[in-house]
């Protein structure tokens, strides 16, 4: 409950304040204030201590309030950097145009950067291993978190790879840069296909052959800039083969330090 709270409430704070007045939609390429770092972690560390305090109201272990609220602050500051990640992909992921290649990506590297830094956190478990403990419930929570993280990097990066190789494919089948004099209000009824990032305008083209002239007409269009969608996603795919590794690596941690006796 207290993640949902404090995930809408970043969300607001990302968006920033708007008014009944104003009809149109938030321009994602202003950033409000309230959307800093120096805003995020202090709500974060607060957000730690009261579910700390909470925790220790429900278990009346008679324990002061004080050093609850710490040790929350204090496990809650290990998870900052994750926090901070995946809001940053999020602001990354308004760049490109909706429905693109590119947007498509970018909305599926929050979800693999989320994936990734959670898989590293379990190592938070390893002073447990360390110390002989045989609580099978952690691990067992260990274990399901790196299986989930697996499978949602394997899901994004093979969609990545799909994606590169149909920008590829289709940038390459015989597309060139289309005259600014070749637009027609047929356009909109053409194949076409959105990279996300740029307002360069390919097509492909064949002759036309009319009473009077030949022309050349359009028969599918690309929209975007190739060269600059092409390194975004293959960062995203080298992206998601790093978190794969990290993933392993991870794995490797617990089963080396005997996490496996748990089991």
């Amino acid at each position: 409950m207290a993640g949902a709270l404090i995930g809408a409430l970043f969300k607001r704070l990302a968006v920033g304040r708007r008014y009944r007045y104003e009809l149109d939609e938030p321009d994602p390429a202003l950033r409000p204030r309230a959307d800093a770092w120096w805003v995020h972690v202090p709500i974060l560390l607060l957000a730690g201590a009261g579910t700390a305090l909470l925790i220790r109201f429900f278990m009346d272990a008679g324990w002061d309030a004080t050093p609850w609220a710490a040790r929350g602050a204090l496990c809650t500051a290990a998870f900052v950097p994750v926090c901070l990640s995946v809001l940053a992909a999020g602001r990354r992921a308004q760049r490109a145009r909706l429905g693109s290649i590119v947007a498509d990506s970018d909305r599926r590297a929050v979800w693999a950067i989320l994936a990734t830094l959670l898989a590293v956190m379990t190592l938070e478990a390893v002073p447990n291993w360390l110390a002989g403990s045989t609580d099978w419930v952690a691990g067992l929570v260990v274990a399901l978190l790196l299986i989930a993280s697996a499978a949602v990097l394997l899901h994004v990066l093979n969609a990545d790879r799909r994606a590169s190789e149909r920008a590829r494919t289709v940038v390459g089948a015989g597309f060139s840069l289309r005259e600014p004099e070749c637009g027609e209000a047929s356009d909109a009824l053409l194949p076409h296909l959105d990279l996300g990032l740029g307002e360069r305008l390919l097509a492909r083209s064949r002759m036309s052959v009319t009473p009077y002239r030949d022309r050349e007409t359009a028969t599918a269009l690309v929209r975007g800039n190739p060269d600059v969608a092409f390194a975004v996603l293959a960062r995203a795919v080298r992206r998601s083969r790093v978190g794969l590794l990290a993933v392993v690596a991870t794995a490797l941690v617990h089963v080396l330090l005997g996490s496996t006796r748990i089991f």
